[in-house]
């Protein structure tokens, strides 16, 4: 996997940030994944939580101030509703959107000899999917594809999701769930990488085979993480880097701006945990930030 990769694995498919600074709106420099949220006319305190998206099943916890907070609310609010990626009709009916257009397919794209790499790689561990079906794909999707994942190895029964976990935790408790966007929307934001430009990113991930700069990388972030260091984990992930493809800033900071007045929203109604990438919460462009320039009083859990 390359860096692009663990950018959508930490922070999730992620906005343009506010030009004017208000003098209340701090920073946050404390190390905490839990955040409470109160002030500016809300009845009740909402939390903020910074997820990953996957991790290994023996770094995954469910911390006491966590389960606290999620007895303290009515709602959770994910990035996506999970409600919605767990009905295969609505996944099904997505699945035209990551097809390339037309008669297109990854041949058009990359030379013969580049195919073949691409064809091989997805050959390992039996992965059943076969290639004239998979050259249909998008390639920046194929890129987020990992073969041996796909046809049941050890990736899939090693890791956890921390979205996944607290979803079962709602139907368990009857929760309320909801999204801060949809899939379709994040889907999208892929076409805004030129098809020539994918494929590139697709080769890039089949050359890093055996490299494993990416995958301490991967290590230092998840360490990170369970250092509960959301702006060592924001400093990671460089929105301009030449791998970002142009749409770092849509991943991220435009995302997060546009989520501040949807939260803000229900947080009105109801007390709501949202669980986020943890990505988007550090930084003069994290949500931690944009909810205090909104008026809100933004203050860690320990």
């Amino acid at each position: 996997m390359k860096r692009f990769l663990f950018f959508i694995l930490v922070a999730g498919l992620s906005f343009t940030t506010a030009a004017a600074q208000s003098e209340q709106a701090v920073i946050p420099t404390e190390k905490s994944l839990l955040w409470k949220i109160t002030g500016n006319g809300l009845d009740s305190a909402s939390y903020l939580f910074g997820t990953i998206h996957l991790i290994e099943e023996s770094d995954f916890i469910l911390k006491p101030k966590l389960k606290k907070a999620f007895s303290e609310v009515s709602k959770v609010t994910f990035e996506i509703n999970m409600e919605d990626m767990s009905n295969p009709l609505a996944a099904l009916s997505l699945m035209n959107k990551i097809m390339m257009p037309g008669d297109s397919t990854l041949e058009d794209l990359v030379s013969p000899e580049e195919y073949r790499e691409i064809e091989a790689f997805f050959k390992k561990g039996d992965l059943q999917l076969p290639m004239f079906m998979m050259k249909k794909i998008k390639p920046a999707f194929l890129s987020m594809m990992d073969p041996e994942a796909l046809s049941g190895g050890e990736f899939e029964e090693n890791t956890v999701s921390y979205e996944l976990k607290i979803f079962e935790l709602c139907k368990e408790q009857k929760k309320e769930v909801d999204g801060l966007e949809t899939m379709e929307f994040q889907i999208g934001l892929f076409d805004q990488i030129p098809l020539q430009k994918q494929a590139e990113m697709l080769l890039h991930t089949v050359h890093e085979v055996g490299d494993t700069t990416s995958e301490n990388i991967l290590q230092k972030m998840v360490a990170t993480y369970l250092e509960e260091d959301i702006n060592g984990m924001q400093e990671m992930m460089d929105v301009d880097s030449p791998e970002m493809m142009g749409i770092g800033e849509d991943l991220l900071a435009n995302r997060n701006e546009n989520w501040i007045p949807i939260m803000g929203e229900m947080m009105k109604k109801q007390p709501t945990l949202f669980a986020v990438g943890a990505g988007h919460l550090g930084g003069e462009k994290g949500v931690i930030y944009l909810l205090r320039q909104a008026g809100y009083e933004v203050e860690p859990v320990f």
